[in-house]
C-alpha cells in the first residue's frame, strides 16, 4: 500500500534511568518524505545531542511516522541493539 505526504511529526527523548540529564533533538521536525511507493522504503537520521549525560544515561526515543490514519509510532532505547 502507497502512502501519502508520509513524515516523522515529532521526536520524543524520555529517561528510562540514571541522574537527571537534558540531551536535545537537533533535528528539525516534521521530516517530511511525501509520497512512498508500495514496497519502498525511506531512511532520515535524527541528530540528538548527548553532552553532559554520563554514558550509563539511558533514554527512549520514540517518533511518530507515517501520514494521518496510517501513523505508527517507532520506540527505540539506547540500551538495545538496532
Amino acid at each position: 500500500m502507497a502512502v501519502f505526504n508520509a513524515q516523522v511529526s515529532q521526536v520524543i527523548l524520555t529517561q528510562s534511568a540514571g541522574a537527571a540529564c537534558s540531551p536535545a533533538v537537533l533535528s528539525v521536525t516534521p521530516i517530511v518524505y511525501g509520497n512512498i511507493a508500495p514496497g519502498a522504503t525511506v531512511s532520515n537520521n535524527v541528530t540528538i545531542n548527548f553532552t553532559g549525560c554520563p554514558n550509563s544515561e539511558r533514554f527512549k526515543v520514540q517518533a511518530t511516522i507515517g501520514a494521518g490514519s496510517q501513523s505508527q509510532t517507532l520506540v527505540v532505547s539506547n540500551n538495545q541493539p538496532m
